[in-house]
């Protein structure tokens, strides 16, 4: 008899890694925050059993600021970018209309 997989048994640890950053950049207000900030925020990952590495989490910034979903300052501080914005908004939008 097999056994019964999991939802962990098929995530992609990089999906993970980048939901768990933009989870990290939302903060309190949205504010600016340093790549520290963000590896602080997330601590381990229980579902992995890991941590974030610095290098990674540059590459995952850089590539949500290529599609829009993030946003670097002047400080090498980042943002959600206006994309994520919008989704969160007409996420929002979506519940109160369905109320």
């Amino acid at each position: 008899m097999r056994n019964k997989r999991t939802a962990i048994d098929y995530a992609v640890e990089k999906t993970v890694h980048t939901i768990r950053i933009l989870e990290a950049l939302e903060g309190a207000r949205f504010e600016p925050v340093t790549i520290d900030t963000i590896i602080e925020r997330v601590g381990e990952i229980p579902e992995l059993g890991t941590a974030l590495r610095k290098d990674a989490v540059r590459r995952i910034l850089l590539t949500l600021e290529l599609c829009g979903w993030a946003v670097q300052n002047s400080n090498r501080q980042w943002a959600p970018g206006a994309k994520l914005l919008r989704f969160s908004n007409r996420y929002s939008e979506l519940l109160i209309s369905h109320r």
